[in-house]
């Protein structure tokens, strides 16, 4: 397989735009008289509201990759990978565009497909987006899946799935989506017939049209006569509303059936709820608000998130991690993050991070780097704050007071965050390189530098507030010790340290006495 990429054509096929005259997939006749396909559905309001709603919501996430180093989870931001996902997937669009053509390909067509562009070393250097309409899914004698490109030269490249990236719709076979234009033709046919109806209304300007009744016989000089008049006075949009003068006797006789009684405008919102369903869109998002209330429309837009968007997010992560890492590297993955859908709204984000502080999920620092700004100065904005007046259930139900231990245990939180990050840097350095004795000594070194300042600044105010002193000398030893322990561990393979960062804070306090 190796073999096989590496000396695989290193040109990627950019015949992401239909030629012309292959604009999307067959025209198909629908019992209302309308030819419906791919592109010319977009034309209808409903259709062109849905998939911009879906495609928007798509690229307005931020998309990263991440690996899972022990319990931790680290944002890879020097990966190579990382920049062409978020930033620049290849040289001629930027990510969001990228998600917004490959997402509506998946909505119209049922399949959005990207080429994965690889180097000779088998690295992803960019992706391109294909039409869908120019691609064949194809099996070999053998079984084995590929995809059959044409290009715009009527020339045609085959691609593995490993260089394929490809966003399903929803499917029989687990190979290729089914279009929502497909499954869809009738209604959206019927939304392009009342659309021509309400069109050729306005353009006859008869509100609605009558009969025109003359008590003789006219000759066909003035019947033409008469109705050239007649259209020239009444017809057209312009015209409406003028009163009928009828002349020698003439009637007019309105015909029963008008657009109120046709319901001309309910149809039109049922047709608009019809095509919302079939996208998974609520209809409040299509401007159908007959039924939102303040109240529901809040949990709506929740049903939204979870019933619309986040379906095709698991879909864009699970390919991507197929594709992408695969199984040579497992602990790596993307992830869409979803506090970009509160990047507008800042009462939501204030709410959201209050609670996460309350929890310890998120410290000061957190917060401030989510918004972009700079940190505080004072590493104490790296400390994570919990209410005072919680306790455990175990001493709950003994009817023990926690007063007395929550100094101490607020010490040895703050202190174990001081390890935890030490902790998270080490094994950073150490996955990403094979340590040496110099570069080992040398590195464990400024680990003890930076544990030295961190708990001076950090660990002894806490713990004079636990009423505790805060003993230098033996600070040093202990840290020394503590990254002694991790060269040794580092340049024999096995895990850095023998205990978790409470663990060693614990035995930190206890040294401390």
């Amino acid at each position: 397989m190796i073999l096989n990429r590496l000396f695989a054509d290193a040109v990627p096929n950019r015949d992401f735009i239909a030629s012309k005259g292959d604009q999307g997939g067959a025209w198909m006749n629908t019992s209302a008289g309308e030819r419906v396909d791919e592109i010319t559905a977009l034309n209808l309001s409903g259709v062109w509201r849905c998939c911009t709603v879906i495609t928007n919501d798509i690229k307005k996430l931020p998309w990263h990759v991440f690996e899972k180093v022990g319990a931790t989870r680290v944002l890879q931001v020097d990966h190579e990978l990382n920049y062409i996902i978020s930033v620049e997937p290849n040289p001629e669009m930027d990510s969001a565009t990228f998600r917004e053509v490959l997402q509506l390909h998946a909505l119209l067509s049922g399949n959005g497909y990207a080429e994965i562009e690889r180097n000779y070393y088998s690295d992803i250097v960019a992706l391109w987006p294909i039409n869908p309409f120019n691609v064949t899914q194809k099996r070999r004698t053998s079984g084995q899946l590929y995809y059959e490109v044409r290009n715009s030269g009527g020339g045609t490249k085959e691609l593995p799935p490993e260089n394929m990236f490809h966003l399903k719709g929803l499917g029989l076979d687990g190979i290729s989506g089914i279009g929502v234009i497909s499954n869809a033709r009738e209604t959206i046919g019927g939304g392009f017939a009342l659309q021509k109806a309400g069109n050729s209304f306005f353009r006859n300007g008869f509100r609605p049209s009558g009969v025109l009744e003359h008590p003789g016989t006219l000759s066909d000089t003035a019947f033409e006569h008469l109705r050239s008049s007649f259209t020239r006075t009444y017809a057209g949009a312009s015209n409406t509303g003028k009163p009928i003068i009828a002349e020698e006797g003439m009637k007019w006789t309105q015909l029963s059936m008008n657009l109120a009684d046709a319901q001309f405008l309910g149809s039109h919102e049922f047709n608009l709820q019809e095509i919302a369903r079939w996208f998974g869109v609520k209809s409040y998002k299509l401007g159908i608000m007959v039924r939102e209330t303040h109240t529901n429309i809040f949990q709506n837009a929740q049903e939204h998130i979870d019933e619309t968007i986040l379906p095709w997010v698991l879909k864009w992560e699970m390919e991507a991690r197929r594709k992408f890492f695969g199984k040579t590297r497992p602990t790596f993955y993307t992830k869409f993050d979803f506090r970009g859908m509160l990047r507008g709204d800042p009462a939501a984000r204030g709410a959201f991070y209050k609670d996460m502080a309350s929890l310890g999920a998120y410290s000061i620092n957190e917060i401030r780097a989510n918004e972009d700004e700079d940190p505080i100065d004072d590493k104490l904005g790296d400390a994570r704050l919990v209410p005072m007046n919680m306790m455990t259930l175990e001493h709950m139900v003994e009817g023990q007071s926690l007063k007395a231990v929550q100094p101490k245990q607020a010490a040895a939180q703050i202190i174990e965050s001081v390890f935890a990050r030490s902790l998270r840097k080490e094994e950073r350095a150490v996955s990403r390189k094979s340590p040496t004795a110099e570069w080992a000594h040398e590195f464990y070194g400024e680990i003890a530098k930076d544990l030295n300042e961190n708990l001076d600044e950090i660990a002894k105010p806490a713990l004079e507030l636990a009423g505790m002193e805060y003993n230098k000398m033996k600070a040093t030893v202990f840290i020394d010790r503590y990254a002694a322990e991790g060269e040794e561990s580092a340049l024999v393979g096995i895990d850095l340290h023998i205990d978790t960062s409470s663990e060693t804070a614990r035995k930190f306090i206890e040294s401390m006495i």
